[in-house]
């Protein structure tokens, strides 16, 4: 799902009661998630500005490398 920013939604002034990218981390926090993956850089900027996002938000290849440095640790 988009966080709004690929469409301008970071700079433009939508009428509406609340920010796309605090609808978005409502979401997720339904979820029960505590890390949002994302592979965008807007996503990661709008995410991160939610305002009671209990997430953490992070690119996909921090994940990635995360994994790379866990693998290479145990060997």
């Amino acid at each position: 799902m988009c966080c709004g920013s690929g469409g301008g939604m970071a700079v433009n002034d939508i009428p509406g009661d609340r920010r796309i990218s605090d609808v978005r981390m409502e979401q997720v926090d339904a979820t029960g998630a505590e890390t949002v993956a994302v592979a965008c850089p807007h996503c990661a900027t709008m995410l991160d500005g939610s305002v009671d996002a209990k997430a953490e938000v992070t690119d996909v290849a921090e994940l990635l490398w995360q994994g790379v440095e866990a693998k290479h640790d145990s060997a």
